[in-house]
């Protein structure tokens, strides 16, 4: 599969489909040659070697940041069909059943009522002058090697604490904190 990459420059992807996902085997850039009769993923420097045009700079890294990774399997699934129908089409398969499902790569979010007791645990660690970090270890049961200030963090950005400046101990519970606290009887 080939994609224009910029104005100058194409990317041409060999795909394979491994425990049913597609991954990209192989990645090639070269110069885009408009009108050249060519093999997919090739380029005239496979006939005219050194001879072959180059865009000045030739392949930089911020060219490199241009390759569009993320869309690959949506893009080359309309691709990958043998019967012509467009893989991944709602003709292709028969509907998932409760509504359409995304998958999410890597670890499943921490769920509110634990964020939410280590924003509790903090403003109590705070308001009694104690540490939170042990504080908080001790409150509130973590799996081991749980990063006490990632889970603080979260909490802030999931609006359970109020913002302080960076650096800087402090913050209230929300309303929003509260009421999971209080539906989970904390």
């Amino acid at each position: 599969m080939e994609l224009q990459i910029d104005p100058n420059w194409m990317a041409a992807f060999r795909l394979v489909v491994q425990d049913g996902r597609t991954v990209v085997a192989e990645v090639r850039l070269f110069p885009l040659e408009k009108g050249e009769r060519r093999a997919p993923g090739m380029w005239s420097a496979e006939r005219i070697g050194d001879a072959a045009v180059v865009p000045p700079g030739g392949i930089t890294a911020a060219l490199m940041r241009e390759i569009p990774f993320r869309p690959l399997p949506r893009i080359a699934a309309r691709y990958s069909s043998p019967s012509g129908v467009p893989a991944g089409s709602s003709e292709s398969k028969p509907p998932a059943k409760g509504g359409a499902r995304k998958s999410r790569r890597g670890r499943k979010p921490r769920p509110d009522i634990v964020v939410a007791a280590v924003a509790k645990a903090y403003v109590d660690a705070v308001n009694t002058g104690k540490s939170p970090l042990e504080h908080i270890g001790s409150e509130v049961d973590l799996p081991d090697g749980t990063n006490i200030r990632d889970v603080i963090h979260q909490a802030r950005k999931r609006g359970f604490l109020s913002p302080t400046s960076q650096g800087r101990v402090g913050g209230e519970l929300t309303p929003r904190a509260l009421r999971i606290l209080k539906r989970s009887g904390g």
